[in-house]
């Protein structure tokens, strides 16, 4: 960030990099010293304006080398992929910019695979204070099954505070321990016909009892551990868990315990407290519900998962459209998401309007000032930019073309997209100046409006349409969830012997299961609507940034001016 302020403090504009999802949890210690997990956007108020906020106090976030202060926390929209990345002990959710630090080095999610292993930060809560373990019961049942808010309408604001379960004798206690610890009264309610479950809600006035239980156990609209469990006794802290266990948690017959939940800011605390225990642990994401995190408790020490806490077991790619956090620390990274997975902030710049001597004094100045060593890794005669933020087409001053994260060059594009993709490239690649560059865009809006026309009309060479996957394991392992190219290898089969490592090449079809193999298709088959949407959305990163609209390719696209696409 200071080479950020370095470069507009010598009249050099700056195009940011990003960041991660606005609930990644974060380790902080407050000026007092105690430990609290957040999620990331909640040291910025949504009422902040800007990009860039530091009134959030004397702050310090959880580094490799422990906590370090905060300068600084950034927010900005972006509409681009992110990547979900998940250890036996660690999980992510972050653009797909921003870097991971992998044995000292920046590694961006793009360049990671199953297998690869990835810094995680162990980090064990403490036990600084005395806490009833009452009340620490109370809270991880209220995390687990309690539900609390204020609502506005235009006659007032309503309280509402409610704890469900289906044994009442869990209500029963958590009766108790309001009653003896806060002094308020509450009543069971019988709601099984609804809910199958029975409810604990307040008798009288439920201010309190929603006042009390936000200001400890959320953090805005998220839930959390409330920071006084993560610094309490040993004795407050195992109460928790069983609190939210009796909750959220289940043991099956086997005596597997479970323990699934939503809030990651929770999850993370949670963890923090197995790793003070010295509980072995393992994370998944639920297939049925995709924003549910299950911890799994492993009671078996010569578990061989235990050895594999930091190896990748998952990657998954998600369209992010939103807003995304990054924070400014002194040696730019900070730990987030479950398990503390060691991050780095912003490590590449785009800049522009530059002379050879700007550049020069912000590398010696970068250099003299802050140790660091800056060098330019590629100088562009123009970019386009798309709305993914780096997500880019650049063409160098030698003519050469540069994509950087378009969908469009990777090698399962069915054929006739990815060669279109090319020809729009090359057209690109021989603008020199803003005529040109406008004769292009005409140039590229006939081409896929021809395109498409073909697509329609069902002119385009089934071989031209295929899809070419390879099968990673057997088709009888696939017995969950089956991917489009396994269908269409189970027809397949039926004619000839299919194994792992076969390249299945499939089309898309308007009958059921939507696709089949490209030697029993016919081209009345061919699902048309379907590859015109694959097509817009490769194409997209390329014509969004030319203010080129998809489905009015054939008409005369909104002019916008050329000082954003021209660089000097």
């Amino acid at each position: 960030m200071e080479t950020i302020k370095k470069c507009q403090a010598n009249g050099i504009e700056v195009l940011y990099g990003d960041s991660v999802l606005p609930d990644t949890p974060i380790t902080v210690r407050r000026k007092d010293g105690s430990v609290d997990i957040v999620p990331i956007e909640s040291l910025m108020p949504k009422t902040a304006r800007g990009t860039r906020y530091d009134k959030f106090g004397d702050i310090d976030v959880l580094t490799e080398k422990g906590f370090t202060r905060i300068k600084h926390i950034y927010r900005h929209k972006v509409k681009k992929n992110g990547y979900r990345i998940l250890t036996r002990k660690g999980f992510v959710e972050c653009t797909e910019d921003h870097s991971l630090v992998v044995n000292g080095k920046e590694v961006r999610p793009s360049d990671l695979k199953t297998g690869d292993e990835i810094n995680l930060v162990p980090f064990k809560a403490e036990s600084k204070v005395v806490v009833s373990p009452d009340l620490g019961w109370l809270f991880g049942i209220f995390i687990a099954e309690g539900t609390c808010g204020v609502y506005n309408y235009e006659k007032g604001a309503k309280y509402s505070w409610r704890l469900v379960n289906q044994d009442k004798k869990i209500l029963q206690k958590a009766q108790k321990i309001i009653q003896n610890h806060l002094g308020l009264e509450t009543t069971i309610i019988d709601i099984r016909k609804s809910s199958a479950t029975y409810g604990l809600v307040p008798k009288g006035n439920n201010k309190l009892l929603v006042d009390y239980f936000r200001f400890l156990c959320y953090r805005g609209d998220e839930k959390s551990v409330p920071m006084t469990i993560l610094n309490a006794d040993i004795v407050a802290k195992k109460a928790f868990i069983n609190g939210m266990l009796d909750g959220d948690g289940n043991t099956d017959k086997n005596g597997l315990t479970t323990l699934d939940q939503i809030h990651k800011s929770v999850l993370a605390g949670i963890i923090s407290i197995l790793e003070q225990f010295g509980i072995e642990y393992s994370l998944q994401i639920r297939n049925d519900k995709r924003n549910v995190c299950r911890i799994r408790i492993i009671r078996d020490r010569k578990d061989s998962r235990i050895k594999q806490s930091n190896m990748i077991k998952k990657i998954e790619v998600f369209a992010i459209n939103g807003y995304v956090y990054d924070l400014e620390t002194k040696n730019h990274h900070f730990c987030g998401g479950l398990g503390n997975i060691l991050l780095h902030n912003t490590d590449s710049l785009f800049i522009k309007n530059t002379t050879r001597e700007q550049i020069h004094k912000v590398i010696d100045d970068t250099k003299l000032e802050q140790g660091v060593d800056l060098e330019v890794d590629k100088d562009y005669r123009y970019v386009v930019l798309s709305n993914r933020k780096k997500n880019y087409l650049g063409v160098t001053k030698e003519g050469k073309v540069d994509v950087k994260g378009l969908t469009g060059k990777k090698s399962h594009t069915p054929p006739f997209i990815r060669n279109l993709f090319y020809e729009l490239l090359d057209v690109l690649s021989k603008v020199q100046t803003a005529g040109d560059f406008e004769n292009a865009k005409k140039q590229i809006s006939e081409k896929i409006t021809a395109c498409a026309t073909k697509v329609k009309e069902k002119k385009i060479p089934i071989s031209e349409l295929a899809f070419n996957v390879m099968i990673s394991k057997s088709i009888s392992e696939y017995d969950k969830t089956i991917p489009q190219h396994i269908r269409a290898a189970k027809l397949l089969e039926q004619t000839r012997e299919i194994k792992r490592g076969d390249i299945i090449s499939y089309v898309k079809t308007i009958n059921k299961p939507g696709v089949k193999p490209v030697e029993m298709a016919r081209p009345d088959e061919i699902d048309s609507a379907k590859y015109m949407e694959f097509m817009e959305s490769t194409l997209d990163q390329i014509t969004s940034s030319m203010d080129l609209d998809f489905d009015t390719m054939v008409g005369k696209p909104k002019q916008t001016g050329l000082d954003q696409f021209f660089w000097s």
